[in-house]
């Protein structure tokens, strides 16, 4: 059981040992040797060049965490969301705007992270990732809350920061087990924060 840096290098290994594996590529599509690894826990891709992940991402089946960090991909496949043991889905750096919709299937992810995606509002269909946890949309260009975070009915973090929120007005109740909300660095007027403040409790780093 271990932690390969290269795809070379795990590939000389058992694939049953192969439970992290770190890649760093210049391919438009995911080297295919990867589906190969069927006790894949946690995998993390770094790819200036990124544009497509096969559907042959299904094959890992065992896959709890995965992270991206792709500038040029737009999409990820259905069958990513699928994983029936995906916990951790971290987009943070890639340029994805629609996740696949998930309309009657019950996807297992608990954490998203679409930091830097340059999101102007929050992702398509992300009301079907009704299982989600934590969310981390900090780093965009987003001005307005979305309806479709009510469907996140188990929702407890939900980060914000570096947005261009004006306001904020989340209905609490609607949202019974969030328990963690951070706003800073977005364009709130002065007299926003104070009310942010008094009716959510939230603070600010940047307050005075």
């Amino acid at each position: 059981m271990g932690l390969y840096k290269t795809l070379n290098k795990a590939l000389k290994a058992p694939v049953e040992d192969v439970t992290t594996l770190k890649i760093k590529f210049k391919n438009q599509t995911l080297p295919l040797d990867v589906f190969s690894f069927i006790a894949l826990d946690t995998l993390f891709i770094q790819s200036d060049e990124l544009e497509y992940i096969p559907t042959q991402i299904e094959n890992l089946k065992t896959l709890t965490q995965i992270h991206i960090q792709a500038p040029k991909l737009t999409e990820v496949p259905k069958e990513l969301l699928m994983l029936p043991q995906l916990r951790v889905l971290n987009l943070n750096n890639c340029a994805i705007k629609v996740l696949p919709a998930m309309i009657e299937e019950n996807c297992a992810i608990e954490m998203l992270s679409m930091a830097s995606n340059g999101l102007s509002e929050f992702p398509m269909n992300i009301e079907g990732l009704n299982n989600l946890t934590e969310l981390n949309l900090a780093k965009n260009e987003i001005t307005s809350l979305s309806e479709k975070i009510y469907f996140l009915e188990k929702l407890k973090r939900l980060n914000l920061n570096d947005n261009k929120l004006e306001n904020f007005d989340l209905k609490l109740n609607a949202l019974p087990n969030l328990k963690f909300v951070s706003l800073d660095r977005n364009k709130f007027s002065e007299e926003e924060k104070s009310r942010i403040q008094n009716e959510y409790g939230l603070w600010f780093e940047e307050f005075n």
